[in-house]
């Protein structure tokens, strides 16, 4: 019986004009407006999430390091002395050449 009732529903569809879809929408959306903006936003995540998903992606490039030497890239100098960021306080490692 649900068999019949889908192929009935669906020759029904075929069988209308854009219009009279358009107007059963409406008198939808006038009957029951939550249950017309429930389904409404439904169809919009999907739609949403379908085009996410099928979008042309480029390849992301390899990883590459910002520095050679650790540290580097974040400021920081240093060498047999130790590590000390730039700009430090007066005083600090950086100043002094003390490890910390």
């Amino acid at each position: 019986e649900a068999g019949t009732r889908i192929c009935a529903f669906a020759d029904d569809l075929r069988h209308r004009t854009w219009d009279e879809l358009s107007g059963d929408t409406a008198d939808l959306a006038r009957r029951w407006p939550m249950a017309f903006l429930a389904v409404a936003t439904c169809a919009g995540f999907i739609a949403g999430r379908f085009l996410a998903a099928s979008a042309v992606r480029e390849e992301a490039a390899p990883y590459e390091p910002a520095a050679d030497v650790p540290g580097e890239a974040f400021g920081m100098t240093g060498g047999s002395e130790g590590l000390a960021i730039e700009g430090s306080y007066p005083g600090t490692a950086a100043e002094t050449g003390e490890p910390f």
